[in-house]
């Protein structure tokens, strides 16, 4: 018997690991430790032997690996280039190893048949590894250099480690279902568009099936209350993306989380959830109509300053943005502190001061120019915002102009 058999026959019988031998002048690996009854995850999931093999020449090391927090394995290759596998071993408790099977038997194709997993710790499995490395290999690596070289660490797994393996098997053991990423980002984007229509389609109702939210706690009511909480962290967030300042949506959410606390039933809690819901998309909803009334204000602004030369009314400026005549004029208004005729009047004022700085155009040809009415119109507006009239202005800053040029 050659020592690599021998080696195999040794690791099965004294710590009944399983062992995949890859010669490499060989096409089909040796098997040891798996008989005619037992399923092989090796067979059902060539992956498995893929991946340990990456591993392994990615570091051309030995490799000691980890599989879901609770599953190990052992691979390493000889100077023949021939690649041994042992495993898999188990880590895990009795509980945790029940709940793991399910998800390792998916993952690799396995069915219910028998399934050779001893169990043991992975400092146990690190010294077979520095066992076999110096057998095969005549490597001298010890357990600690080979746990600082798969970077493991020796302590205890981590509660919620442990934790996350049972909750996966109680989910797959009731069959309970979790809202998709999918569903929960067109939520979110409904809020922000502040989209009311989209919460009375059937994309809505599937979102609140209250029994796919996951399990957030072991009683129903607190259940419901940290369902609530989280939809209204998300739901808020998602309002200040459509337009709600934070100041605004922080305030609202915390007038929300008073009234949550004072809920008595997992149906007022289920009336406020609906309530958040319509409250932000209301508040979405009005911040973009502001924004879209804000720019209709500035979109007449702009055409008064570029036709600052020609005569336009109000109902030809609402006509040309799109707009009611009256709604225009009181949105103007409400934003701006005046009227659009004001304005309009202040616009050409600011032309006429730089018309009499920069130009040596007539007064009457100015007022006419801006559109006033007639040149004592224009004098009086252009007084009432200078305090002196159009040639005492001329006058005044033509001198200014004249003597910057000089210096």
């Amino acid at each position: 018997m050659d020592k690599t058999r021998f080696w195999a026959e040794r690791l099965y019988v004294n710590s009944k690991i399983s062992s995949h031998i890859y010669y490499a002048k060989k096409d089909i690996p040796e098997v040891i430790g798996i008989g005619e009854n037992e399923e092989d995850p090796f067979l059902t999931d060539p992956y498995l032997e893929e991946n340990l093999r990456k591993m392994y020449e990615e570091k051309r090391a030995p490799v000691l690996t980890i599989e879901d927090g609770w599953v190990a394995y052992m691979a390493f290759s000889d100077a023949e280039n021939n690649f041994y596998i042992g495993g898999p071993v188990s880590l895990a408790t009795d509980k945790e190893e029940k709940s793991g099977l399910y998800h390792y038997r998916r993952r690799h194709q396995l069915s219910q048949r028998k399934l050779n997993i001893p169990r043991m710790s992975i400092m146990k499995l690190a010294g077979i590894l520095s066992m076999s490395l110096f057998s095969l290999c005549g490597l001298e690596i010890s357990e600690a250099e080979l746990m600082e070289l798969s970077r493991i660490e020796t302590g205890k797994k981590s509660e919620i480690e442990g934790e996350l393996v049972n909750y996966k098997f109680d989910s797959s053991e009731n069959e309970r279902k979790h809202v998709t990423y999918e569903y929960e980002k067109k939520y979110y984007d409904a809020i922000k568009r502040g989209d009311s229509d989209y919460f009375k389609g059937p994309m809505y109702d599937k979102l609140h099936l209250y029994d796919e939210i996951g399990k957030l706690a072991e009683g129903g009511l607190k259940q419901a209350e940290y369902m609530v909480a989280a939809g209204l962290a998300l739901i808020s967030r998602a309002a200040m993306e459509g337009g709600v300042s934070p100041t605004e949506a922080y305030a609202v959410s915390d007038v929300f989380y008073q009234r949550l606390e004072k809920c008595k039933t997992q149906k007022e809690m289920y009336q406020l959830s609906s309530e958040i819901q319509r409250t932000y998309v209301k508040m979405v909803q009005e911040r973009k109509k502001e924004k879209k009334n804000s720019n209709y204000v500035e979109q007449c602004k702009d055409y008064l300053t570029q036709n600052f030369h020609k005569r336009i009314t109000v109902e030809e400026l609402a006509k040309q943005i799109g707009v009611n005549r009256t709604y225009l004029s009181g949105k103007f208004s409400e934003q701006v502190g005046m009227s659009i005729s004001q304005y309009s009047i202040l616009i050409r004022i600011r032309a006429a001061e730089n018309m009499l700085k920069y130009s040596e155009a007539s007064i009457s040809y100015i007022a006419d120019y801006l559109c006033f009415s007639s040149q004592s119109h224009f004098g009086r507006e252009f007084k009432k915002k200078n305090g002196i009239s159009p040639s005492e202005y001329r006058k005044q800053n033509k001198n200014i102009h004249f003597l910057s040029k000089q210096t």
